[in-house]
């Protein structure tokens, strides 16, 4: 596979990790205050021991293989009414979430007009 393909294919996984993670905290805030709720994340490390999996160890395919999974942040501490959302942390969460889904957007953008200038031959 070209170092075009991985990277394209990369930064397709990481879109659909950052959706999974938009949802993900989407949902949180919808719940942020029902008690008992706990906070739920996606986590990129999956993704990224794909990457690591496919460069250091020549497991092809490990990428396209990484599913972001949504699951109960043990770390989050829950507060009196054992709900474990902080608002202002999901907003944050939220905002630098679309700052990497934007860059991916943009490295896909990237790598289609690569594409379409060679289609045309104007590469």
């Amino acid at each position: 596979m070209s170092d075009f393909d991985k990277s394209f294919e990369l930064a397709n996984r990481l879109l659909d990790f950052t959706s999974a993670r938009a949802r993900a905290l989407t949902t949180n805030i919808a719940h942020a205050t029902e008690p008992g709720y706990r906070r739920v994340d996606v986590d990129f490390e999956t993704l990224l021991k794909a990457v690591r999996a496919e460069r250091d160890r020549g497991h092809a395919g490990a990428i396209a293989r990484a599913e972001p999974e949504a699951t109960v942040d043990a770390t989050a501490v829950p507060g009196k009414n054992g709900n474990s959302v902080n608002f202002e942390l999901e907003q944050v969460q939220i905002d630098k979430n679309a700052l990497l889904h934007q860059l991916a957007t943009q490295v896909v953008n990237s790598k289609l007009n690569t594409l379409r200038s060679a289609i045309r031959g104007q590469a």
